[in-house]
């Protein structure tokens, strides 16, 4: 039993992954803008229903932002690496 790896190929595929991490960090930076937004607009968006949209944003969508980046950055490095 044996692996072949094909350098074309594996070098094609880290420069897919690094295009395609480098578009995810670019939609993220446009998610941060559009959750700084709707935090900060308590004095035009009011009622407890938004208020309770920007609790739940502030406790479960920020830290799961937060967390893909690092992971995100971390799989781009492995590829190239490995390429």
């Amino acid at each position: 039993m044996s692996i072949d790896m094909y350098l074309g190929a594996s070098q094609m595929q880290a420069a897919s992954t690094s295009a395609t991490v480098d578009q995810a960090m670019a939609g993220l930076d446009q998610l941060d803008s559009a959750i700084s937004g709707f935090l900060e607009s308590g004095s035009d968006l009011k009622g407890r229903t938004y208020d309770s949209a920007r609790a739940y944003v502030q406790a479960v969508i920020q830290p799961l932002k937060e967390g893909d980046p690092p992971l995100l950055g971390g799989g781009q490095r492995e590829c190239s690496a490995a390429a």
